[in-house]
């Protein structure tokens, strides 16, 4: 639980009080195509796609869509991370999403230029949410090169972002089923 003026929150609750107090700086706004998306997949032969598509969420002019075709293990899209700006080292992570009524979770990766993996879910619902992930919200995923990191005192830096990985795995999201998918993806920011 975590306080909140006179109240405790659990953590999904805390997060989305604390992006509402927020003034996110947008990273990523998906009105352009000029993002290249590259896919990563168990299954290469399903018709799976990342675009942008109209409308974004709150006026936005578009959003990313995630079209996940034949979930059988893992499916994610992986962009640069934007280093056109000073993001301070202890920044949180906030977006909007959405998915369809069979996708009630995402995986959001950030790997660090180093090569380390973290690794966060969120649960979606089919109407717009915004989300606020700090850096205890990512976990250390061991599948990497990175030496020394992963310790019990580590934790992940959008500053040292070298890319930001979004879809469904199996191995994070559980509550996820196999079958064709829907993720809808909103002003990415810290």
């Amino acid at each position: 639980l975590y306080p909140l003026g006179q109240q405790w929150l659990p953590a999904d609750a805390y997060r989305s009080a604390m992006v509402k107090q927020m003034s996110p700086r947008p990273l990523m706004t998906f009105d352009d195509e000029q993002t290249t998306w590259i896919r990563g997949s168990n299954n290469a032969k399903a018709a799976s796609s990342a675009r942008s598509e109209s409308p974004g969420s709150k006026g936005t002019g578009q959003a990313l869509a995630l079209d996940i075709r034949d979930l059988s293990g893992w499916d994610t899209f992986e962009a640069d991370f934007p280093s056109d700006q000073a993001i301070e080292s202890n920044a949180w992570l906030t977006f909007r999403a959405r998915g369809d009524a069979r996708t009630h979770q995402l995986s959001i990766e950030l790997r660090e230029h180093d090569g380390s993996r973290w690794i966060a879910v969120v649960s979606l619902s089919d109407q717009w949410q915004d989300f606020a992930l700090p850096p205890e919200a990512f976990k250390y995923w061991r599948d990497n090169s990175a030496p020394n990191r992963g310790g019990t005192a580590d934790r992940v830096s959008l500053a040292r972002a070298a890319a930001v990985c979004v879809g469904l795995a199996f191995t994070h999201t559980t509550g996820v089923g196999d079958g064709d998918h829907r993720i809808w993806i909103d002003d990415l920011g810290w």
